[in-house]
């Protein structure tokens, strides 16, 4: 400052000489660095404020300080306003733009002062306005003068008013000074502190003084408040309270600011800083006693039980349950927000022992649960207990690993059953499973079979599988024949049971049966009283415990998608996935028993005898320990024994027969194996070396128990080794398996053979089969001649036999095992023998033959002719077989049991031996060749002894002899001789007499039982009536072809191709799929669903179930609840690591996780809702009222959610991009679906006829589809805009059928609707409209109020009444709404059903690549050419590169159709608005003929050129007035929608009919004659859209007082400046006075001068007018009267009607403000009641009129000279 003391003169008080300024006084610079320096310069002696600061206050003085040295305007810039204003100088408004800113700050500085402005200038930037202010006499100089002091002295009060403003305009700093003034130093601390609050606030938060900052203040705050407690008013005290809790806040000092909200009473603020301060004891406190917001009373309840919860100490628990409702909603608190533990203290803490056990129980704490349960007075408790117990030790007893191993656990539970209450059956349970764990054989062997007999799987498996670990099974090598028996048998049981099992899809899911496997379903409850879960499993938990958990992990590790699993941790894996580990496991297990059995029973003494003891009565390997067999003398052999040994044979096989092949472990190839040296076994048994043990014909089904369980299965086996015999894979052992099984199968069941034995010719090469003698010399098989010799009635039978011996024994290149030559030898000569004495006369008479031969023969039958030369064939045949065995030549390549043939055993040979003389004996003729064979031995090297008896013979009986001899009759078998009379008394009894008299009668006294063999049973003699073999009969008489016709013709090399080894391979492959994947393909899932389609379709046989039904529970269905599944899980998953997180966060950050966890539980429980109403079990489909099944839309509306689940959990986790969404979801939401109710795509009729069928059927579900389906028809027929008045056939068809089906009444009324759209019946139109938009069914409203605008209505508002005319407007401007409303919809176009009516479809993206998120995001729209936009959209694409016909469909982005459609729907409503618009300006209900109500005459009346009303005056009232006043601002509210859009309509059309309708509604509210009405008497409550059209108004009349522009339209701009002005002030003053005073207008002032917008004063016309409109501008009564003598005197354009409405309204302020001053009031005031109530309106001025009223009267004058004697227009 230059002159420092000058100016401390100026701001001085005159009296007392002292510096400073008054209350009202006020020093303004231009910004806060000015203010700075100037407080710095004269310290703190006045107020000092900015020009911003200064805005809306009023001071008595101003003093301008340094404005125009601190100004960035220059001097030339001032110079040039001097210039314009005094020499008339051209102003370039673009070079001297700055002043336009400066003058409106200058204005703001000069309109503050109410009585002075001073200026203080220490530069010369203001002398040039200076002298233009002093040239024109407003302002005085004092330059060169003594300085004058403006400074006045105040009272204290003064200084406290002006301080109480500032402090309300936030000016603290002025406000404390002036605080300090007024002596109120309580008040100035106040201000300051608030001072330094701004301050603090203002700082940034990276500022380090920040904080201390606000502590600071909010310790002064609270000093203060805790000052004033007692001397100020109790509202101050507890706002300053309140501010120091803010700043408390802010510094986080949460339990300061909890006090401080505490005492100002904010206890929403004082409750929740209690809680961030972690003193939720208080919080509650506050919340329970004081009314809070419910919201944070809620957050801080839900806190503090978390905070509380978390220190688990029994007292914090107890606070906790006390916030909550109940015992039973803290518990669901603590069980859904992971408090495990807190769970178990709480319930402790109220002695809830029963649950606590509940809760060990669910845990598998079993013991402690047995514990808690013994504390519980419940009565039912200690039953529950036993109930726990033996839930415990059986969830303890797992298959395979828990055998000999009794745990701590199951040890206690032990201990504690004996004390128990238990039942008779859940002891003996506990007993059962004490001799599980403790391998007890005897007991597991008691309790096998027990729970066998009871079909207890569960049980039987348990204990079968325990009895094979227990070490029984090595039993079987020296055990009894009974023990080892009982062995195979309870075996043969543990395989039964297995296979069961493995073979039922869900035996997982059988009671119990999940505790012996170690597993566990996830969404099932095992615990005693909970009942199992009806919801599908998808996945198990393998629990360490369980006998495959170390397969489970393997697989998990190996699946890489879940961390690596602990070796001691459960593992969750799929279901089918844990089923097929458990099949195998089980399968497994059977096959390692059935492996032992194997290995123990082929070297146990029970199952072969040995031979050699037998017969020699001596063993070298029995004295050594090497040979195992059974050592049993003659005398103790029996049929029994025999039959034991038997027994066990096919015991043994039924056992091996559930080996199953297994990938990886075993295979089909080691099956056949066991199959092959069983059989063999089994065959060594039926053909002895010596028959003196039993044979083939001693097998007696009556003496062994299982024969008819065990025996299909050893023909099964037969069968199988049979077909799977090939001679190019073990040739050596090709002939002797075929012969082993072809004579087993036929002794066993001939009838059962006989349909595969014929059937097994292979193919091979013909040389391979002549090297290796498969093929006979005469061509003909080998293999053929063998079975066709089986063949009971083939009449060749017997030479094929024989031949088929001769061809083995004397060619060289022949496989064959001995004991199998000899075996089949036995044969063809017993059959041999039996058809020589079946052909002769005396029968069977003299058949001499061991017994066990005759039993076999009559079995094998006779062949249908005689032997022939046959018995010396054989005999030659035999001749050749005896110096193989005995002399050991020619063997070839015959064999011993797989080795070269060398020494063969005597048995073996003495059987040679017999052959030849029993057929000799027998066949008299052939005894010469017998003799001369034996004779031929004796010639050889030295026999043994027992063979020298036939070498020496040189007789028959010498042979007999021998024979006898060599013998040896047992008990077993001996020598027999058939007679039919009793035989005369011999000397030499050599064979024993049978007396028989025929073939019935010889079985039954060949029998060593009372009972048959069981080769006896295949003879026609007891059992007649046997499958024929051989030749048959036909028709004609001829004969078919015998077998060996077949073989003499055909090629030997024929064999079905289904025996393949390929084949074979691939049956076995299908066989172990099928084992392991007994269940659909599609999963549980789909196998749950198919089960209900087809309970559906049981349930609906009568009336039929709907397809789309079937196809959606079969299709998708199963798809969206595997997916709903999969979204319970994330969120599951999701709440408990939200529960993680909340226990381990702060309390500060619950409230966020708490939202979390709110939407995240919502997402649990909606998805949970939806899986229990999707299920199949769910009660959607079944236990409904009526028969009608589900309908396929409640389907479609539940999964109509599973979209905005996966949007809201997408935000918690990434849900996965399912295959099952896009098989599930998408389909079944798809408009393309078959339940969709879009018409199909088919023609017309056929849809028509479709509709016909379904409406006749009796089916009510088909009618109802009908019905929707006719809905759906007209829905998709009616559009937009096309269908107005064009009914067509395809419609008229649907609208006459909707007329004979049962609709709902939400669909009548629809159709209804659709009819009236279609028919353009505006009545109806008119009430839809406002039904939709009620409703807020944008789409209806649409639709209705557009067809309606289209229906001629509108054309009523020109001769209608007011209240029509009001209606046609309301309706227009609802559909301006609903336009308005939809295209500021984003995504606008993908409202529910508004593409059907805007003709519209969207164009999928490749499914390929569509994502989850978004759902519903579209590409492309197909513009169908009944849509409103096809011909824009045929234009668009037609000038691209394709080209489209007129009638096709065309498909566009969807960006480019939304933009048509939103720009066509503008379009249209700007036609609307357009058409309100021409017809309203000339509709007789909007104006009135003032001619005609002054005269009651018009000449326009009768000639029809005057289209206003004519209203005698007796009919106006107030209503009507207030009636026309609502259709102008109705109209107003129409034109309001109009929408600027480019190349149709520009903005200044839409101004245009701004400015014309506020003339309008201007000439309404100021009419010529008030005999109608006029502003005085708009009456809001007489208009129902007042509230709603008003705010309209007052937005046009600021929108055109802001545009307003002299230079535009120079005429118009004076009238439409007042009319805007005094309407708007009229309507509502306060909002006017928002933008009035801004309205400063940049123009020329020659040009403002030329046009009379100056006024001789120098001050603009405009300016004058508002000025008059300010209420309290005290000379405002002056300023209207100087704007009345201006325009009237002065080259104005100004409208006559609007300067005599501007002219009655000053004249009614005059007299009322005169009156207003007067002391008797408004007494004796005379004026029209209108002039009265707007005088009331725009107030008295601050002071009197003083001589206006005699400037008034002359103005007057002249406006009466201009009106009535038009001078000076």
């Amino acid at each position: 400052m230059t002159n420092l003391a000058d100016f401390k003169t100026l701001i001085s008080e005159p009296v007392t000489n002292t510096v400073g300024l008054g209350a009202r006084q006020v020093i303004i610079v231009r910004h806060e660095s000015a203010a700075n320096s100037l407080r710095a310069a004269i310290g703190r002696i006045a107020v000092v404020l900015t020009l911003y600061e200064s805005k809306g206050m009023e001071f008595d003085d101003v003093l301008l300080y340094n404005f125009f040295t601190d100004s960035p305007a220059t001097a030339t810039d001032w110079r040039a306003l001097f210039f314009a204003q005094k020499e008339g100088r051209t102003f370039d408004h673009k070079r001297h733009s700055i002043l336009q800113s400066e003058l409106k700050s200058l204005y703001v500085g000069l309109t503050r002062a109410r009585e002075r402005v001073w200026v203080w200038e220490e530069s010369g930037n203001g002398y040039t306005l200076e002298a233009l202010l002093a040239t024109s006499k407003l302002a005085t100089v004092h330059k060169g003068e003594a300085i004058p002091m403006i400074g006045v002295s105040n009272r204290e009060e003064e200084w406290a008013e002006q301080a109480q403003q500032y402090f309300a305009k936030n000016l603290f700093s002025e406000a404390a000074f002036c605080f300090q003034r007024a002596l109120m130093p309580w008040w100035m601390a106040i201000a300051q502190t608030y001072k330094d609050r701004q301050e603090a606030i203002r700082l940034t938060e990276k500022d380090s003084s920040r904080l201390s900052k606000f502590s600071d203040v909010a310790q002064t705050f609270n000093q203060l408040a805790q000052e004033g407690q007692s001397k100020e008013d109790e509202e101050s005290v507890r706002l300053l309270f309140a501010n120091a809790g803010e700043c408390y806040a802010v510094v986080e000092d949460h339990l300061s600011a909890a006090v401080a909200f505490l005492n100002a009473r904010k206890y929403t603020a004082t409750a929740h800083h209690y809680r961030m301060a972690g003193l939720f004891d208080e919080a509650v406190d506050i919340a329970k006693r004081y009314p809070i917001d419910p919201e944070v009373a809620e957050n801080i309840i839900y806190t503090a039980k978390v905070e509380f919860t978390k220190k688990m100490d029994e007292f914090s628990l107890r606070k906790a349950w006390k916030l909550c409702n109940s015992k039973e909603e803290y518990v669901e608190f603590l069980l859904d927000h992971g408090f495990r533990e807190q769970h178990i203290v709480f319930l402790e803490s109220i002695t809830a022992h029963e649950k606590i056990a509940q809760v060990c129980w669910d845990a598998g704490n079993y013991v402690e649960a047995v514990r808690r349960f013994s504390q519980s007075d419940d009565p039912s408790s200690p039953r529950r207990a036993s109930q726990c117990i033996l839930d415990g030790i059986r969830a303890n007893v797992r298959l395979g690993t828990n055998y000999g191993n009794e745990s701590d656990v199951l040890s206690k539970l032990f201990a504690l059953s004996r004390a128990a209450i238990l039942t008779p059956e859940e002891h003996a349970d506990i007993q059962f499973l004490g001799a599980v764990v403790r391998l007890d054989r005897v007991e597991l062997k008691r309790y096998g079979q027990y729970f066998f007999d009871k079909e207890d799987l569960r049980g039987a498996l348990l204990a079968l599988d325990a009895w094979t670990q227990s070490a029984t099974l090595d039993a079987i090598r020296s055990a009894r024949d009974d023990e080892v028996a009982d062995v195979l048998l309870l075996c043969q049981k543990f395989g039964t049971v297995i296979n069961t099992l493995v073979r039922d899809s869900h035996f997982v899911d059988l009671p119990r049966i999940q505790h012996v496997f170690g597993v566990s379903s996830s969404s099932s409850n095992d615990s005693a009283g909970q009942p199992q879960s009806q919801d599908i499993i998808l996945h198990r938990t393998v629990e360490p415990s369980s006998f495959i958990h170390s397969f489970a992990l393997l697989w998990a590790d190996h699946r890489g998608d879940q961390p690596k699993s602990r070796a001691d941790s459960p593992v969750a894996l799929p279901v089918n996935v844990v089923d097929d580990m458990i099949r195998r496991g089980l399968l497994r297990r059977l096959n390692a028993v059935v492996e032992r059995v194997d290995i123990l029973a082929r070297k146990a003494k029970s199952f072969e005898v040995c031979h050699q003891f037998l017969v020699n009565q001596q063993c070298g390997g029995r004295d050594e320990g090497s040979c195992w067999k059974d050592h049993v003398l003659e005398r103790h052999l029996s049929i029994e024994r025999f039959n034991s040994q038997f027994r066990l044979h096919i015991l043994v096989i039924a056992v091996l027969n559930h080996f199953t092949a297994l990938f990886g472990g075993f295979d089909e190839r080691t099956r056949l194996i066991k199959q092959k040296i069983w059989i063999t076994k089994l065959f060594q048994l039926c053909y002895p070396p010596t028959h003196k043990a039993g044979c083939l014909s001693d097998i007696t089904p009556a003496l062994i128990p299982e024969f008819s369980i065990a025996m299909p299965i050893v023909q099964c086996w037969l069968h199988e080794v049979f077909r799977s015999l090939r001679p190019t894979v073990q040739v050596k052992y090709f002939l002797t398996n075929m012969l082993i099984t072809s004579l087993l199968a036929t002794a066993f069941d001939y009838n059962d053979a006989v349909t595969y034995l014929w059937r097994g010719q292979w193919s091979l090469d013909p040389e391979f089969a002549f090297k290796n003698g498969l093929i006979q010399t005469n061509s003909k098989p080998a293999v053929g001649s063998a079975i066709v010799w089986l063949a009971k009635r083939t009449a060749t039978r017997t030479n094929l036999g024989v031949h088929f011996l001769n061809h083995v024994l004397n060619t060289a290149e022949v496989h064959l095992d001995a004991e199998v030559a000899v075996a089949f030898a036995e044969e063809v000569c017993a059959q041999l023998i039996l058809n020589h004495h079946a052909h002769n006369s005396t029968g069977y008479d003299y058949l001499s033959l061991p017994r066990s031969w005759i039993v076999r023969a009559f079995a094998r039958a006779e062949s249908p002719q005689v032997n022939g030369s046959m018995p010396w064939t054989l005999a030659a045949c035999l001749d050749t077989f005896l110096s193989t065995l005995l002399l050991k030549r020619g063997a070839g390549k015959l064999q011993m049991r797989g080795s070269v043939l060398g020494e063969v055993s005597l048995a073996v040979r003495s059987q040679a031996v017999q052959k030849d003389p029993v057929v000799g004996q027998n066949i008299t003729g052939a005894r010469t060749t017998v003799l001369r064979i034996f004779k031929k031995l004796g010639n050889e090297s030295p026999l043994r002894p027992e063979f020298q008896g036939f070498a020496r013979a040189t007789d028959w009986d010498e042979v007999l002899d021998a024979l006898v001899e060599s013998t040896k009759p047992s008990a077993m078998d001996e020598l027999l001789k058939i007679r039919r009379d009793v035989e005369y008394p011999s000397l030499r009894v050599r064979f024993k007499a049978v007396v028989c008299w025929d073939e019935k009668d010889i079985l039954a006294q060949l029998q060593l039982t009372p009972y048959p063999p069981v080769i006896a049973l295949q003879s026609d003699i007891l059992h007649p009536g046997t499958i024929p073999i051989g030749p048959e009969k036909q028709e004609g008489g001829a004969s078919a072809k015998t077998p060996q016709e077949t073989l003499v013709t055909e090629a030997p090399q024929l064999e079905s191709i289904a025996s393949t080894p390929e084949d074979r391979r691939s049956v076995a492959i299908i066989e172990a799929f099928i084992l392991r994947h007994r269940r659909r393909a599609g999963g549980p899932i789909a196998a749950e669903f198919e089960r209900l389609a087809k309970e559906l379709e049981q349930r609906t046989q009568g009336y039929g179930l709907e397809r789309c039904l079937l196809l959606c529970i079969r299709g998708p269905l199963p798809h969206v609840l595997a997916y709903i599944l999969v979204l319970k899980r994330l969120s599951e998953e999701t709440v408990q690591t939200l529960n993680r997180r909340m226990q381990e966060s702060s309390h500060k950050d619950i409230d966020e996780l708490r939202a979390e966890g709110t939407e995240v539980r919502r997402i649990r429980d909606t998805t949970a809702w939806l899986i229990k109403e999707l299920q199949p079990s769910s009660n959607l489909y079944f236990n409904r009222r009526s028969a009608n099944t589900v309908s396929i839309l409640e389907i479609v509306e539940r999964v109509r959610q599973i979209p905005e689940l996966v949007h809201s959990l997408q935000g918690f986790v990434e849900c996965p991009k399912d295959t099952d969404y896009e098989l599930g979801v998408e389909p079944i939401l798809s408009n393309r679906g078959p339940w969709a109710s879009e018409m199909p795509t088919s023609g017309a009729a056929d849809y028509v006829s479709a509709v016909l069928r379904l409406a006749e059927s009796d089916d009510p579900s088909l009618r109802r589809r009908a019905s929707q389906y006719i809905v759906g028809g007209i829905r998709s027929n009616v559009a937009l805009v096309t269908s107005y008045g064009n009914e067509s056939d395809l419609l008229s068809t649907f609208f006459k059928l909707s007329q004979t089906i049962i609709l709902t009444p939400d669909e009548k009324t629809e159709i209804r609707f659709l009819r009236a759209v279609v028919n353009l019946d505006s009545a109806e139109l008119k009430r839809f409209g406002p039904y939709f938009l009620e409703k807020q069914d944008l789409v209806g409203a649409l639709l209705a109020l557009d067809a309606w605008t289209q229906s001629a209505t509108l054309d009523d508002m020109k001769s209608a009444g007011d209240e029509e005319v009001a209606d046609v407007l309301v309706l227009c401007q609802m559909f301006g709404t609903v336009i308005t409303t939809l295209v500021r919809t984003p995504s606008f176009v993908d409202i529910p059903g508004i593409q059907r009516i805007f003709g519209l479809s969207n164009a999928s993206s490749n499914k390929a690549t569509r994502q989850l998120q978004p759902l519903n995001t579209t590409s492309q729209r197909t513009v169908r050419p009944s849509s409103f936009i096809h011909r824009l959209a045929y234009i668009l694409v037609n000038r691209g590169e394709q080209r489209r016909s007129r009638a096709d469909p065309i498909t566009l982005p969807a960006s480019i159709v939304d933009g048509v459609i939103q720009r066509a729907l503008l379009r249209r409503l700007n036609a609307v608005v357009e058409r309100v618009d021409k017809l309203a300006r000339k509709s007789r209900a909007f104006d009135m003929c003032h001619h005609f109500l002054l005269n009651q005459q018009c000449g326009g009346l009768d000639d029809g050129s005057c289209w206003k009303d004519h209203v005698l005056e007796r009919n106006l009232t107030i209503g009507r007035f207030n009636s026309r006043f609502r259709l102008h601002i109705l109209v107003i509210a129409v034109l309001d929608h109009f929408t600027s859009l480019l190349g149709v309509f520009d903005e200044r059309a839409h101004l245009t009919k701004q400015k014309i309708w506020i003339t309008k509604l201007f000439q309404l509210c100021y009419p010529p004659t008030h005999k109608a009405g006029c502003l005085s008497d708009i009456t809001p409550e007489l208009i129902p859209e007042y509230f709603s059209a008003m705010p309209i108004v007052q937005r046009w009349l600021h929108k055109v007082f802001r545009t307003l522009r002299p230079a535009d339209h120079v005429q118009y701009f004076l009238s439409n400046l007042l009319m805007t002005s005094l309407l708007a002030t009229a309507f509502d003053y306060s909002e006017a006075v928002t933008y009035l005073w801004r309205g400063q207008w940049a123009v020329d002032p020659v040009y403002a001068f030329q046009n009379g917008l100056i006024q001789a004063n120098s001050l603009p016309v405009a300016g004058s007018a508002i000025t008059w409109l300010a209420k309290r501008t005290p000379n405002r009564t002056d300023v209207g009267i100087y704007f009345l003598n201006h325009v009237l005197n002065t080259e104005v354009h100004l409208d006559a009607e609007v300067a005599l409405a501007f002219t009655e309204e000053v004249c009614a302020q005059l007299i009322f403000n005169h009156y207003a001053h007067n002391p008797t009031g408004y007494d004796y005031m005379v004026m029209p009641r209108s002039w009265i109530v707007r005088a009331f309106g725009r107030a008295e001025s601050p002071q009197a009129n003083g001589t206006a009223p005699w400037a008034l009267a002359t103005a007057l004058n002249t406006f009466l000279n201009i009106l009535l004697l038009k001078k000076s227009a």
